[in-house]
């Protein structure tokens, strides 16, 4: 895998540009998958992971504001799940939402999808104050160009080793693990979301194949 520095306006540019001129979705994309070319990188996901969900969407994130106001309960937080930025995107009216992809359980799962925009949940192994500690995190995966974007200054180019089943275990476990230190990567994935359209058909799931519209 490579991973594409994105730190600072003028990276992040380049990164796109490359991404879009040398990674494209697979044609014949039907039914209710949402694919896209554009690419969305946050410059900041510190204390708003949430704004890594973007990249599966194409397009920013509804802000935290209309967030609060799509939640069913009054209470008003920072925190942010999937769930909510599907609401969110309800209360905004747009052409796209999200499925919780049950059937999904394992990182590996989502390499062996064909096409496809996903977002979802889990634990990552952080230090504070030299503690280590496992803290909620968001990633997005785009299956159809092959792309993980869970770091808010990295975007990770995975090749066909990667998208084998051990290949997938490795590149998203430990690929941030160096001797002697601790392992800053993923512990386990928690929630599986999958972009769709609105008006889109019902997705017929499939582990081993990207679902297409029934």
């Amino acid at each position: 895998a490579d991973l594409l520095w994105a730190n600072g306006s003028q990276n992040r540019e380049l990164v796109i540009r490359e991404v879009q001129e040398t990674r494209f979705q697979p044609s014949g994309v039907e039914g209710a998958v949402y694919v896209t070319e554009n690419v969305e990188l946050t410059s900041r996901a510190l204390g708003a992971c949430h704004l890594i969900a973007g990249f599966a969407l194409g397009q920013q994130v509804p802000r935290l504001e209309i967030i609060n106001r799509a939640r069913q309960s009054s209470a008003r937080s920072s925190d942010v799940s999937p769930a909510d930025i599907v609401q969110a995107l309800a209360y905004e009216r747009s052409h796209l939402t999200a499925v919780k992809r049950t059937d999904l359980r394992f990182f590996s799962h989502l390499t062996q999808q064909r096409c496809g925009m996903f977002f979802g949940t889990g634990f990552i192994n952080i230090v504070d104050r030299s503690t280590p500690k496992k803290v909620s995190h968001f990633w997005a995966y785009d299956a159809g160009r092959q792309l993980l974007y869970d770091r808010a200054d990295h975007l990770t180019l995975l090749d066909d080793e990667d998208t084998t089943v051990e290949g997938s275990k490795r590149l998203f476990y430990t690929r941030w693990e160096e001797p002697g230190q601790i392992n800053l990567g993923w512990s386990v994935i928690r929630q599986i979301w999958q972009v769709v359209h609105v008006d889109g058909p019902p997705l017929k799931r499939n582990r081993g194949t990207s679902p297409q519209g029934s």
